[in-house]
This record gives C-alpha cells, structure tokens and sequence, in this order.
C-alpha cells in the first residue's frame, strides 16, 4: 500500500473544523515526506492547490477529480479539454496518474463525458479513468456499464461497509486499483471529543477513545492499523493539520503491523448520518 498525500486543506479550509494547512508547513512537508511520498491527491475544486503542487514538487504522480462542465444542460466538451490542459500546465506534469469523477451523480448523468476522458487516455495524458465514490451501492451502480481503473471510497474504524460481503476481493479480482480515504473520518477519529451530540455515537466514540487508552495505542495508530490490515487496498489519502501530525503519519505507516485486533467492534455500518460527512451539516 502506498501512501497518498491529500491536498484539499492547502488552499481552502477543510474537515470538520474547517482547517486550512499554513503555507509553513506546505513548504516543509518536500522535506519532511519526500521519501515516502510521491502520490498527491487532490481535485479541480481544490482552490489552487494544482498550482501549490507544481510550484514545490517536481517529482509526483497526481491523482484528481473533475466534475463535468456543462453548457445550456449539455456537455461542455471544449471547457472539457481546456480544464484538463489547464490542470496539467498548474501541476507541471505531462500526464495523470489517474483522473476520476469527483461523484457518481455526474457520472451518472454524463456518461458522454467518459467517452470524452477515455480519449484522453489514448493520447497519454491520463493512465487511470476511475470515480470516487461515497458508498458500495455507488459502485454497484458503476459496475452495471463500466469497469473503472481506479475506484476512490472512503473506509476507516467507524465506516466498515467497504468489507461486508467481500466486495474489495471481488473488485481486486477485477483489477481495479482501490484508493482508500478518511481514515481518520476528517478528523474525529483523533479527538478525544466528538462534534455529535447522539448518545449511541458519543458512547461509540469513547469506547473507541478508552480502548486505545487501555492498549496504550494512540488513536492514530489505531486508525491506520485497522487500515493496514486490509491487504486488497492499493493507496491510501490522508489529510493532516500541521507538521507534527504529518511526522506522527509518516513514522507510524513504516512500522510493522502489531498484534491483530479485532475492529468490528467499533463498526457504525447502518449510521450514515455519521460515517458521511455530506450529512453532517443535518445533525
């Protein structure tokens, strides 16, 4: 599994506390990950976080997602093509690593634009076509009219639906790249506090809390032990606040696994309304 340094927070505020990462510490991070990072992941609506890339990394492979411009209803096939050649020039690179949709919905919508993005590949601008996805329903609907390269979806200690009825083995078997993302589930799984006030989440959440207290484990390393257990996952994307949390990250992803331990326990599967940040805002 190769890490996959997210990028949403170096240009807009990002998470459930709306940060936004100092230029400070963008300019370190080279120095500190250079490494172990050469996967960035961001997107078109990332501020200008395309041009924060290629203006201090030179040697990365971008993975970034789109939404499809649309004129009058239809697809904007000329804002298409200049809004990939544009994203290319902000990052100083020939060509993506992996170009996805940034939601299933535009997609869905606008399959066109898949045969559009598909010619981009065959001229070598793009290695990867995928989607991100928010649920295992999404990708079920996906699969019915194409095979993705690469499939983005989020899976932490809370949201285990990715690894009911042994979906990520039957989309390795097909060879699709699986990208994991929100580990951290933008955050929460590192405070000692949650932002919901539900009862059944908050007691979820200190159970979790004083079970890596317990085992003298740091809530980060639970989180990316859990990941790590998960031998079908190609890449991971992380977020982080500052620059002692990036070196927590980093140290903590070279180390070997530790004894195996059982997650299920802290599954919130059938709690949407908390596993997906969409609906937080209704809480």
């Amino acid at each position: 599994m190769k890490l996959v340094l997210g990028t949403a927070n170096f240009d807009l505020s990002y998470g459930f506390k709306k940060k936004k990462i100092e230029k400070k510490t963008i300019f370190s991070i080279k120095k500190i990950s250079k490494k172990q990072i050469i996967y960035f992941d961001t997107a078109i609506g990332y501020g200008n976080s395309h041009k924060i890339l290629g203006k201090y990394f030179k040697k990365k492979k971008v993975i970034t997602k789109f939404v499809t411009p649309l004129k009058n209803g239809k697809i904007d096939y000329k804002s298409l093509n200049l809004l990939l050649t544009k994203t290319l020039k902000d990052l100083k690179i020939k060509k993506l690593h992996s170009l996805l949709f940034h939601n299933v919905e535009d997609l869905m919508k606008n399959r066109k634009s898949l045969e559009i993005i598909q010619k981009f590949k065959k001229k070598g601008l793009v290695d990867n076509i995928g989607v991100s996805v928010y649920s295992p329903d999404e990708i079920k609907k996906i699969l019915i009219f194409w095979k993705p390269d690469i499939i983005q979806f989020p899976i932490n200690i809370f949201d285990q639906r990715m690894l009911k009825k042994n979906l990520l083995s039957k989309l390795k078997k097909k060879k699709i790249v699986l990208m994991a993302r929100s580990c951290f589930l933008q955050g929460i799984l590192l405070k000692s506090n949650p932002f919901f006030k539900e009862r059944y989440f908050k007691n979820k959440h200190k159970k979790f809390v004083n079970w890596c207290a317990n085992n003298k484990v740091s809530q980060l390393s639970a989180c990316l032990i859990f990941i790590k257990s998960i031998k079908e996952l190609d890449l991971l994307t992380f977020g982080f606040d500052n620059e002692i949390q990036l070196r927590e990250i980093l140290n903590n992803f070279k180390k070997k696994n530790f004894k195996k331990i059982k997650f299920s326990r802290f599954s919130l599967a059938n709690k949407t309304r908390i596993i997906d940040p969409r609906l937080w805002k209704k809480n």
